[in-house]
C-alpha cells in the first residue's frame, strides 16, 4: 500500500475506539533509601491517547519521538516477510524510511525519504520541515533535512553518541549525548584545533573525560535549524559537568529547557537536574536518586522516569526552595509489558509513555 494511501485510509477516521479513551488509576509510594516529606501531591492520571498499530498497516516502527506541540513521531520501515529478510535488514542500510506524525492518536502525515539510513530520532522543523537524526557518526553528516516530500533540503552534523534530540517550534534544536559522546566525539567545537575524528583515537588505553575540543564533550547544546551551535553547557565550575545527559525537556515555545543527568560517582547518590533559560541561565536542584530518562515540569512538580534497571519507573517530588527535590514519591501501577522497554519522553509539563505501538500521556496539569 502506497504512503498517500495509507494515509487516506485514516484521515478521516476521526474517532478513537472505547479502551483507547481510558484512563489508568495509579497511586503514590514511598520511595526506598529517601527522605521521607509529607507534601500534599495529586496522584497523577495516565491516559491512553491511542494504539497506533491499526494505522501503520505493514510498517515496523523503528523509532517514536515527541514534537514541541506534543504528538508523535514515528520513523518505520516495511516490516520483513520473512527470517531472511529481517536478518538481512538487521545487517544492511534500508533503502527506505517512512515517517509517520500522529496527533491526538490519528494519523496526520506520512512520508517516505529514500536512501536515509538507520535514523534514531525525528523531529519536525517548522511546518514543512522533518529532521532526521542518526545517533551515531564517525564524522560525516549524522542529520538530514527534509521536505514534505521527503526530498533532501540539507545536512549537517550533530555529533556522535546522542542520547535525544528536541525541537522548539522556532526551530531551536536542542541535542544531549550519553558518554560515547561526552567523553570522545568527532564533532570538532569551533575554535578548538585538537579534535581527534572518532574512527582516529586510540582506544588501547584508558579513556579520559572529554577536554572540550568536541561539542559532544559538553554534553547539552542546542544549535540553529541549520546545524549552528548557538548555547553549550559550559562554565561548569560552579555546576557539575555533564558526564551522561540521562534526560532532557526542551519546551515546544522556547521558554526553557530541562535536563536531568549523571556526573562522577560520590558518596551520595545525587543527580542534578538543571532548568535552562533562552540566554543560558541555569538554576540546578538535585534529586536523591538514579537520573530520570525523561522528566516534566510543571510549576513546583517535577515527574521523572525511566531511572537506570527500572526502564518504567516513575517518581514524583517538588522542586524545593533551597535546591533539593523534596517529597520525592513512587508512581505505581504503570502497566509494562514484559516484552518491549517502554520510551519514556518529557515534553513541557507531559510524560509521554509510549509502550510499543501504544501511547500514553501523563499530564502534570490534570
Amino acid at each position: 500500500m502506497c504512503r498517500r494511501d495509507l494515509l487516506g485510509r485514516h484521515r478521516h477516521n476521526r474517532y478513537l475506539r472505547s479502551r483507547q479513551l481510558g484512563a489508568v488509576d495509579i497511586r503514590l509510594g514511598p520511595v526506598a533509601g529517601c527522605r521521607a516529606y509529607h507534601l500534599p501531591m495529586a496522584s497523577p492520571r495516565l491516559r491512553l491517547v491511542a494504539d497506533v498499530r491499526d494505522q501503520i498497516d505493514s510498517l515496523d516502527p523503528a523509532a517514536v519521538c515527541i514534537g514541541p506541540d506534543g504528538d508523535l513521531w514515528m520513523i518505520a520501515y516495511d516490516r520483513p516477510r520473512s527470517d531472511a529478510e529481517r536478518n538481512h535488514a538487521a545487517s544492511s542500510e534500508p533503502q527506505y524510511l517512512t515517517v509517520l506524525n500522529f496527533r491526538e492518536g490519528i494519523l496526520n502525515s506520512a512520508v517516505t525519504v529514500a536512501h536515509a539510513g538507520k535514523r534514531a530520532f525525528v523531529q519536525p522543523l517548522g511546518p514543512d520541515r522533518i529532521l532526521l537524526v542518526a545517533a551515531r557518526t564517525a564524522g560525516q553528516p549524522n542529520a538530514r533535512v527534509v521536505d514534505s516530500n521527503g526530498s533532501t533540503v540539507s545536512e549537517f552534523i550533530l555529533g556522535d553518541g546522542i542520547e535525544d534530540v528536541q525541537t522548539t517550534r522556532a526551530g531551536d534544536v536542542w541535542v544531549s549525548y550519553y558518554d560515547q559522546g561526552t567523553f570522545m566525539g568527532c564533532w570538532q567545537a569551533e575554535g578548538k584545533s585538537d579534535s581527534i575524528p572518532y574512527a582516529d583515537r586510540d582506544l588501547s588505553g584508558p579513556i579520559s573525560f572529554g577536554d572540550g575540543s568536541n561539542n559532544e564533550h559538553y554534553g547539552l547544546l542546542r544549535t540553529s535549524a541549520e546545524g549552528q551551535v548557538s548555547w553549550r553547557f559550559t562554565n561548569t565550575e560552579t555546576i557539575e559537568p555533564i558526564m551522561w545527559c540521562d534526560g532532557l525537556n526542551a519546551f515546544g515555545d522556547g521558554s526553557v529547557a530541562w535536563a536531568c543527568y549523571s556526573i562522577f560517582g560520590g558518596p551520595t547518590k545525587l543527580s542534578p537536574v538543571v532548568r535552562i533559560e533562552p540566554d543560558g541561565a541555569r538554576r540546578v536542584w538535585y534529586v536523591e536518586s538514579d537520573p530520570g530518562r525523561a522528566l516534566a515540569v510543571h510549576g513546583e512538580t517535577i515527574l521523572l522516569g525511566g531511572a537506570y534497571g527500572q526502564p518504567g519507573s516513575l517518581l514524583l517530588g517538588r522542586l524545593g526552595e533551597w535546591g533539593a527535590v523534596d517529597g520525592l514519591q513512587s508512581v505505581e501501577g504503570i502497566p509494562i509489558d514484559d516484552d518491549a522497554l517502554p520510551r519514556i519522553i518529557g515534553r513541557g509539563p507531559v510524560v509521554h509513555w509510549i509502550d510499543g505501538t501504544r501511547w500514553y500521556v501523563l499530564d502534570l496539569r490534570d
